[in-house]
């Protein structure tokens, strides 16, 4: 069933979606197991935050939507210590680390209080130029908040090389799909056992992402059948023509890893989701505003038209007058709908 939302007096149902480390020669690795977690990397200097690395290869072929459906994913998740706030709110607040293929992930969960088992929501971040001295609680605990408060259970990863979770191969941003992957893979591992996990419930998984975070959340639906529902908000493209040409490039630090990586038509039509829309199942909502400077509304309008064309269940709303980030009423429209979108589709 196709779904529209009605806030804010304009909702359209469209559909599609447009167009996101050292790699090894076949991409990225699988993953391996490593004896616990090191302690999280010391923040890297100023000359090392403006170096730009030289030009790098990997192999297309392991950056394909099929061959990240062929690998296996997995790791330890443990707990840090609390975090902020915690326990304030209805819900507690930990610092995690976790392993990805070899990488410390850092990242936070913010867990209901209650038995549960609760719904997982895992939050993805967008890009930020400072990203190697990013820090844990950012723009996105708003949205963690609220969704932890409403009874979903939390996970909010630092995507690799966001400090303090440590740098790793990164190509076409594969490395923080894979990131993703290994979370999820930890969920349905470590779920109902006890520490953090405990009260997941790894039958009802969400994702959410803006911005970068959006793009990322798109090749993980399109790769992993345990994603139910996904939140796209002012997502860059998932069609990887338009994100190297446009998108990569403006990360600093080619923190995406496109230079020197040559692929042929037949290589973006394998790799981006935007072309595999048929590979989930999951409810998407689609959520961006009509003043976006950063990405352009249309990106997400086209999203919109090829989820409708691909019979996949969705709801678009483009919020009037709202930027790159929603403020005041619509944002909080937003985080209301957001909340009313996982209650309907993580049942």
């Amino acid at each position: 069933m196709r779904t529209i939302d009605r806030r804010l007096g304009l909702a359209v149902v469209l559909g599609l979606l447009l167009g996101a480390c050292r790699p090894a020669a076949t991409g990225v690795p699988s993953q391996t197991a490593t004896e616990g977690l090191t302690a999280a990397p010391p923040r890297p200097s100023a000359a090392a935050a403006t170096t730009t690395p030289p030009a790098r290869t990997a192999d297309p072929a392991a950056l394909t939507i099929e061959a990240l459906q062929a690998r296996s994913y997995g790791g330890a998740l443990e707990a840090v210590g609390p975090l902020g706030d915690s326990g304030t709110n209805g819900f507690t607040r930990t610092e995690f680390a976790y392993t990805s293929d070899g990488l410390r992930i850092a990242g936070y969960a913010s867990v209901p209080q209650g038995a549960g088992p609760f719904p997982v929501v895992i939050v993805l971040h967008g890009y930020d130029s400072n990203y190697q001295d990013y820090g844990l609680l950012n723009y996105t605990q708003v949205y963690t908040d609220d969704l932890a408060a409403a009874g979903f259970l939390v996970l909010h990863p630092n995507l690799r090389s966001f400090w303090p979770s440590e740098p790793g191969p990164n190509p076409l941003c594969t490395g923080f799909v894979v990131d993703v992957l290994n979370l999820i893979a930890i969920v349905e591992a470590q779920a109902g056992q006890p520490g953090l996990l405990a009260a997941a419930d790894p039958a009802r998984i969400g994702l959410w992402g803006h911005s970068m975070g959006g793009g990322i959340a798109q090749r993980v639906t399109a790769i992993s059948p345990a994603v139910d529902a996904v939140v796209v908000y002012a997502s860059m493209p998932s069609d990887e023509r338009i994100n190297v040409e446009q998108v990569y490039p403006t990360f600093r630090g080619d923190l995406c890893e496109v230079a020197g990586l040559a692929l042929s038509e037949g290589d973006f039509a394998r790799i981006s989701a935007l072309d595999q829309l048929e590979q989930s199942e999951a409810a998407v909502f689609v959520a961006h505003g009509d003043s976006d400077p950063v990405v352009p509304l249309e990106v997400s309008q086209t999203l919109c038209r090829r989820l409708e064309a691909a019979g996949r269940t969705f709801a678009c709303d483009f919020y009037p007058g709202q930027g790159h980030a929603f403020t005041g009423e619509a944002d909080e429209s937003f985080r209301q709908a957001v909340v009313d979108f996982y209650a309907a589709y993580l049942q």
